[in-house]
């Protein structure tokens, strides 16, 4: 459908915009809030959870933009976007620990 060939394109012209799919994927799923909102329309729930979703919560390995809604719920009740921290080597480590997120590392915020 024309509607299909709209958000394709659309899709191509972001990824020419921002080099990380994860963000593509974020705006694309934040696109209907956000013109509901332009548009003084209510948000649906589905709406409202994706939104919701694409700015907060870590939801790792899942395309937001066309998730479910049993999915979104699921990335809504998981890791937040904002806990993501970037691990950095420690030098005072006494010894690696494969398996140990982050363990004997310096924690830096993203």
């Amino acid at each position: 459908t024309q509607l299909k060939e709209r958000i394709k394109a659309s899709e191509t012209q972001l990824a020419t915009l921002v080099n990380d799919p994860e963000i593509q994927d974020r705006i694309m799923a934040l696109l209907p809030a956000l013109s509901a909102l332009v548009h003084g329309q209510k948000l649906t729930g589905t709406q409202r959870l994706r939104r919701n979703v694409a700015l907060h919560a870590d939801a790792s390995g899942l395309r937001l933009s066309d998730a479910g809604v049993t999915s979104l719920k699921r990335a809504q009740h998981g890791p937040r976007l904002e806990q993501r921290q970037r691990c950095l080597l420690n030098p005072a480590a006494s010894t690696f620990v494969p398996g140990h997120s982050c363990h004997n590392l310096i924690h830096d915020d993203v």
